[in-house]
C-alpha cells in the first residue's frame, strides 16, 4: 500500500515590519508578561513612521499607571513634580549611568528606568513599575497624601531585588530590538541607497543636539566639502535647511500632542533661542507656535506627553 505523501506545513506569514501598530503591541505584550506598566519617553523624538506621525500614543508617553495618575488635575503640583522628577531628574540619572536603575519616586513607589541609547546618544528612557518597596521605605505618609493615593499605593506589588534587575535587562534588549526595528521600518521606504539612509539617521538621531556638517562628515568617513555636495545633491537642500525641516517638524508634533511650553520645545528639538525659533516655526508654517497649538490640537490632546 502506497504510502501518503506527507502533507507540506502551510508557511508562517512573517510579521510585516511595515505595520506600525507592532511597536505598541510589543510593549503591550511586555507589560502583560512582566506584570507592570511601561512608559517611554521618547527624548530624540524618532519613535516616528516615515510619514513623520508618532508610532507612540500619547498614553504611552506619559505614566498612565493608577498609582501615578491619581491626584493629576486635581491635586496643585502633582503633574510639576511628576515632570521634574521624572522628566528631569530620572533621565539625567539614567543617562549618566548608561545602565538600569531603581528609583524611588517622589509619591514613594519603586520604579526602574532603563536608558535606551544609540552608541554614546541617549535616544529615550523606559520607565517601568511601579512597585511597593517590601521594607515601606518612603512609603506615602498618612496626612501627606490623600486617602486615595495611600490605598493605591499598598495595592502596589512588592518589589523583588532580582525582579527588578530581571526587569532592566529584558527591557535594555527591548529598547535595543525597538531602535533596530525602527531603523528596518524606514530603510524600507527609503528609495535611493545607504548614503541616504545613513544621513536621515543621523539627521534622526542628532538633531536636538548642537551638531554640524564636520559631525555629518565624520561619521560618513567624508570631507565636508563633499557631505556638503552629498547633501545638496541627494535631497535638494543644505544641510542646515535639513537639520531645521526636522526641528521644525518635530516641534509641530510636539505642539499638538504635549503639553510642554513652548520654550521647552525648542530645547528639545535643539533651538535653544525661543525668539529664534517662533520666527522659524511662524516662517515654515504661517502661524507662531502657541497659536498653531490653539488651532490644531484637539481637545485634551495637550497634556498627553508630560510626567
Amino acid at each position: 500500500m502506497a504510502k501518503a505523501p506527507k502533507a507540506t506545513p502551510a508557511p508562517i506569514a512573517p510579521v510585516s515590519i511595515r505595520d506600525a501598530d507592532c511597536f505598541e503591541q510589543v510593549l503591550r505584550d511586555a507589560e502583560r508578561l512582566l506584570g507592570l506598566t511601561i512608559t517611554i519617553h521618547d527624548r530624540a523624538e524618532i519613535f516616528r513612521d516615515p510619514a513623520g506621525l508618532p508610532l507612540l500614543p500619547g498614553v504611552r508617553r506619559r505614566h498612565g499607571h493608577a498609582f501615578c495618575s491619581i491626584g493629576r488635575n486635581r491635586e496643585a503640583g502633582y503633574d510639576d513634580r511628576c515632570v521634574a522628577h521624572c522628566r528631569d531628574i530620572v533621565n539625567a540619572t539614567a543617562f549618566a549611568r548608561r545602565a538600569p536603575y531603581t528609583h524611588l519616586c517622589w509619591k514613594g513607589a519603586q520604579e526602574v528606568a532603563i536608558p535606551v541609547m544609540r552608541g554614546e546618544i541617549h535616544v529615550a528612557t523606559m520607565f517601568a513599575g511601579p512597585f511597593r518597596h517590601p521594607k515601606s521605605s518612603g512609603a506615602p505618609r498618612s496626612g501627606a497624601f490623600p486617602d486615595d493615593v495611600l490605598a493605591a499605593y499598598q495595592s502596589l506589588p512588592v518589589s523583588d531585588a532580582r525582579q527588578l534587575e530581571a526587569v532592566g535587562r529584558i527591557l535594555t534588549t527591548l529598547g535595543q530590538g525597538l531602535l533596530n526595528h525602527l531603523d528596518d521600518l524606514h530603510r524600507l521606504h527609503a528609495s535611493d541607497g545607504t548614503r541616504r539612509n545613513d544621513i536621515r539617521r543621523f539627521v534622526s538621531y542628532r538633531s536636538q543636539q548642537e551638531v554640524g556638517l564636520d559631525d555629518l562628515a565624520v561619521e560618513l568617513g567624508l570631507s565636508s566639502s563633499r557631505t556638503s555636495h552629498l547633501v545638496q545633491e541627494i535631497f535638494g537642500m543644505s544641510f542646515t535647511e535639513m537639520m531645521l525641516q526636522e526641528r521644525m517638524a518635530r516641534a509641530r508634533m510636539l505642539l499638538v500632542s504635549s503639553g510642554y511650553s513652548v520654550g521647552t520645545i525648542a530645547q528639545r528639538v535643539g533651538i535653544p533661542d525661543e525668539y529664534y525659533f517662533n520666527r522659524a516655526f511662524k516662517r515654515r508654517f504661517g502661524l507662531p507656535p502657541g497659536r498653531y497649538r490653539t488651532v490644531h490640537s484637539s481637545p485634551g490632546s495637550a497634556r498627553s506627553v508630560t510626567g
